[in-house]
């Protein structure tokens, strides 16, 4: 039997409520091509929800890994 593939979380991009047309309220989204290439990967990605109130540790304890998609909202220095 083969061993199920690792999840791999990526946190997804906040957007502003009117950003996406006939959306009520603001959203989350990701573009696809990260979740395509973590596919291509062999892994299951899981999108993450900004703003969690949850502690770090208990989202991302059944994460084999996480992936940073990049953007204006992450350091370059960290």
């Amino acid at each position: 039997m083969t061993p199920p593939a690792p999840l791999v979380g990526i946190p997804s991009y906040h957007l502003a409520h009117g950003r996406v047309s006939g959306w009520v309220t603001g959203g989350f989204a990701l573009p696809e091509r990260y979740v395509s290439a973590l596919r291509r990967a062999g892994v299951r990605p899981v999108i993450l929800p900004g703003h969690d109130p949850s502690p770090a540790e208990e989202v991302l304890a059944p994460l084999a890994g996480l992936v940073l998609a990049g953007g204006g909202d992450v350091e370059p220095g960290r």
